[in-house]
C-alpha cells in the first residue's frame, strides 16, 4: 500500500448516492468529461479515450468498475418509476369503468417508487426539496386506489368512480410533473466529472465519476480494513478512509493503472480511431 502524505489532502466523489475517496497524490486535475471515443467490444466500464491536454487518455467508469449501475441506467430506472404511475392510474380507471379487480398496489411503500424512496438518502438539497413535496401526493393515490377497492366491494361504483377521478388529477398535475423534475435534478447533479489520474509511470487515466464531494485534509483521515462482507470488485478497493462520521471506500490506484495495462491494446485502437497518440 502506498505511503500517504498527511499533508496531501482526499478527494471525496460520490457514486449511486455513496462516497469514494482517492488520494490527491494520484490527482492530475479534475474536469468535465470531454467528447469520447469509444472503445469497441470492450467491457462496459472501459469508457473510451477522451482528450486532455495535448494528449488522449483512456476514461474507465467508477459506477460500473464497481458493480453498479450506469448513471444512464439510473435515470432510466426513474422514467420506468413514472411510467408506472401513468399505468397505475390507467389500471384503475379500467377497475371503476369495466367492473374489473383492480390489482395494483395500493400501498405506497409496495410500488417500485415507494420501496425506492424509503431507501434513498442524499445530501443533495435539491432532491430532498422535490422528494419532501413528493411523498403525500403520492401516498395519497394510493389511499384513493385503497378507497376505490372497498367501494367497488361494496358495488359503490359511483364512489370508485370518484377515487379514480381525484387519483388521476394528483398524479397528472402533482406527481408526474415532481417525478419529471426528480429526473432533471438527478441527471443535472450527476452530469460527471472526471478525476485525471497520474500513475508512477507518468501515465494518466480518467476516471468517471458522478460528483466531487469535497476535499478533506490527510491529517483528519484515518485508515482501516475492508469489513468482511464488503466487496473489494477485483481488489479495486484498497481500505477504509475514517474521514469523521463517513466511512468511505479508498480506490486502488496502483492497482486500477495496473489493470488499464492490460487492455493497452484496445487503449490504441480508441486512440487511433480518435485521430490521436501518446
Amino acid at each position: 500500500m502506498p505511503e500517504y502524505n498527511p499533508n496531501t489532502p482526499w478527494v471525496v466523489f460520490a457514486l449511486d448516492n455513496e462516497e469514494y475517496c482517492v488520494n490527491s497524490m494520484f490527482v492530475d486535475s479534475i474536469t468535465l468529461p470531454a467528447e469520447m471515443t469509444r472503445m469497441p467490444n470492450n467491457p462496459i466500464h472501459l469508457v473510451g479515450v477522451m482528450p486532455y491536454s495535448d494528449l488522449h487518455i483512456p476514461v474507465i467508469d467508477a459506477r460500473t468498475l464497481l458493480g453498479m449501475e450506469t448513471l444512464a441506467e439510473a435515470i432510466n430506472d426513474f422514467g420506468v418509476m413514472r411510467q408506472m404511475h401513468v399505468d397505475w392510474v390507467d389500471a384503475l380507471k379500467d377497475s371503476v369503468t369495466n367492473h374489473v379487480p383492480f390489482t395494483k398496489a395500493v400501498n405506497p411503500h409496495k410500488c417500485k417508487f415507494g420501496m425506492w424512496f424509503d431507501n434513498y438518502h442524499t445530501d443533495n438539497v435539491s432532491l430532498n426539496f422535490i422528494l419532501g413535496k413528493i411523498e403525500e401526493p403520492h401516498a395519497a393515490i394510493h389511499r384513493l386506489g385503497a378507497d376505490a377497492q372497498k367501494l367497488m366491494a361494496h358495488g359503490d361504483w359511483d364512489g370508485a368512480r370518484e377515487c379514480y377521478r381525484k387519483a388521476e388529477d394528483i398524479c397528472k398535475n402533482t406527481v408526474l410533473p415532481l417525478l419529471d423534475s426528480l429526473i432533471e435534478t438527478y441527471r443535472d447533479s450527476n452530469r460527471g466529472m472526471v478525476i485525471v489520474l497520474r500513475g508512477e509511470d507518468g501515465s494518466q487515466l480518467g476516471l468517471m465519476v458522478d460528483q466531487i464531494a469535497r476535499l478533506t485534509p490527510g491529517n483528519k483521515i484515518s485508515h482501516a480494513p475492508v469489513p468482511a462482507g464488503v466487496s473489494v470488485r477485483d481488489g479495486f478497493i484498497a481500505d477504509m478512509v475514517l474521514d469523521g462520521k463517513h466511512t468511505l471506500a479508498n480506490l486502488d490506484i496502483p492497482r486500477l493503472f495496473e489493470y488499464m495495462g492490460t487492455h493497452a491494446a484496445e487503449v490504441e485502437t480508441a486512440l487511433a480511431l480518435a485521430g490521436g497518440s501518446n
